[in-house]
């Protein structure tokens, strides 16, 4: 068997595989990230169970994901990732320990035909496409509309669909005025300050004006006086 034990992994974090047992050698492959799909159910295919056995996990797309492969899965009994799935019908329970996993595995080799037969089980009652969860989903969200629209849920304060739609408007509309408020406030600066431009020109003209007709007028006025000094 090939195994990889902590000491085996190198400095660049990869894993170097060594022999195990006699006999084994090769019997295990480690393929490591699989993220190709067509890869991916290339391996599934070729294996015969699904060992998925995880306390942890919730009800994972792996178990879904075997069961589109014909695979059934040996799962903790009493786990999330165990749910919906029946022994020996469409999936196969195991106690959460290695000797209760070494049992059924024995049990499961003598009887591959019916191993293959449960797998077939997991793929048909199991498996369920994205369409088929989606339109499902829409499905339910109607009925339960519909059952609200009839107040079969009841009233109850401030938790009615209505309430919440007029609420989230309520707010939207709130943070509507919020997020425009500095805007309308440049736009009514910059509006000010056009008006301000324009009364500037405006000012600037008329002084212009004003200048240039002192300055024609005294030219003039001292144009006549010193022509009034010549004649004298």
């Amino acid at each position: 068997m090939d195994v990889a034990c902590e000491e085996n992994v190198k400095g660049d974090c990869s894993i170097r595989h060594i022999e195990g047992t006699d006999g084994m050698t090769g019997r295990v492959i480690f393929t490591g990230p699989e993220h190709d799909r067509t890869r991916l159910r290339a391996w599934n295919t070729r294996a015969d169970l699904f060992l998925f056995p995880s306390v942890y996990d919730t009800n994972g797309i792996v178990v879904r994901e075997a069961a589109a492969c014909g695979l059934a899965s040996v799962l903790i009994e009493g786990s999330c990732a165990a749910e919906g799935i029946t022994h020996d019908r469409n999936g196969y329970m195991i106690k959460e320990s290695a000797e209760s996993m070494a049992q059924l595995l024995a049990s499961c080799s003598k009887d591959l035909s019916h191993l293959h037969e449960v797998g077939q089980n997991a793929m048909d009652e199991i498996y369920i496409s994205w369409e088929k969860a989606v339109r499902e989903a829409f499905d339910r969200y109607k009925i339960l509309n519909e059952m609200a629209k009839n107040g079969e849920f009841g009233h109850r304060k401030h938790q009615s669909v209505e309430k919440l739609m007029e609420s989230t408007s309520d707010i939207l509309n709130v943070t509507e005025k919020v997020f425009k408020a500095p805007r309308n406030l440049y736009e009514g600066m910059m509006e000010g300050l056009e008006d301000l431009r324009e009364d500037v020109a405006e000012s600037q003209e008329r002084f212009k004006t004003n200048v240039d007709r002192f300055k024609d007028k005294f030219t003039n006025e001292l144009k006549d006086r010193i022509n009034g000094n010549t004649e004298d």
